[in-house]
């Protein structure tokens, strides 16, 4: 969220001036700002400031994007794959016997769709150990695995794992033909229960009350980046377009608003 603001704050700063140090040069006493091949004499204390507040944001988007990836990986992808892992169900399937098969693959574990090689799985004797790339492994039992069927997807096979893993919502897909060696290794180890005795739908997935908060939050910010973008830049730069993406991003800001004020409301009257 400060990697947006600063950027919000020094792209707005620049418009404001016609440009910035960065893009400018000082020559002698004089000191000039740049943008697109223009430029314009400033006082020193403002090129100055202007060539700072510059370099901050190098500093302040690496943090930003780092910043990002540890909420997406660390928090938002695993909530909708279902409730936290359990690490000791993980070990136990590990210790139970060496690799039957294992193969690095693509998949769907609850609401998250992974492409290969996002997905390494692992079949032991007791149980299948499911590595979403960055993310904490999860297993499925082999008491947990009920039927398994295949489906034909567009350029691919896909093989579904119905089961009762407390750990991942049924069904899991796997993109694995079936004559590959974890899709025979997940045969023998079926239970052989019949789907309809397990979950055939997707486990509704609540996100942390502090999670959806900052997302929120974090959707309103960018929606007011852009339309500060849109009224600065767009509108005067593009017209009628610019107008049409300003108004699409005023919406976008709104929607924001309301959902922050709606759960800020509904956490006051829970408490």
């Amino acid at each position: 969220m400060l990697a947006g603001v600063n950027f919000l704050w020094f792209w707005t700063e620049s418009a404001v001036l016609g440009g910035d140090a960065l893009n400018g040069y000082r020559q002698d006493a004089h000191y000039f700002i740049g943008s697109h091949g223009s430029y314009r004499e400033v006082e020193p204390a403002v090129w100055e400031w202007s060539r700072i507040h510059g370099i901050s944001v190098f500093v302040t988007h690496p943090l930003g994007l780092l910043g990002g990836a540890i909420l997406l990986f660390g928090y938002v992808f695993p909530s909708f794959m279902g409730p936290r892992p359990d690490p000791g169900r993980v070990r136990s399937v590990v210790q139970s016997g060496p690799k039957i098969a294992a193969v690095r693959t693509g998949g769907r574990l609850g609401m998250v769709n992974m492409t290969f090689p996002l997905l390494h799985v692992s079949v032991h004797p007791g149980g299948v150990v499911l590595r979403p790339l960055l993310m904490d492994p999860r297993a499925i039992l082999a008491s947990e695995i009920g039927d398994i069927a295949f489906r034909r997807m567009f350029l691919a096979q896909a093989l579904e794992i119905y089961n009762d893993s407390p750990d991942v919502p049924s069904p899991v897909l796997l993109y694995l033909p079936k004559n590959a060696p974890v899709t025979r290794a997940l045969m023998e180890l079926r239970t052989g229960t019949d789907r309809h005795a397990v979950a055939q739908t997707l486990s509704p997935v609540e996100l942390p009350t502090f999670l959806t908060s900052a997302l929120n939050v974090y959707g309103l910010l960018a929606s007011v980046a852009f339309v500060a973008i849109g009224i600065l830049w767009a509108i005067p730069n593009l017209g009628v377009f610019g107008v049409a993406w300003t108004a699409l991003m005023s919406a976008f800001a709104i929607r924001n608003l309301r959902a922050v004020f709606r759960r800020r409301s509904a956490g006051g009257r829970t408490g």
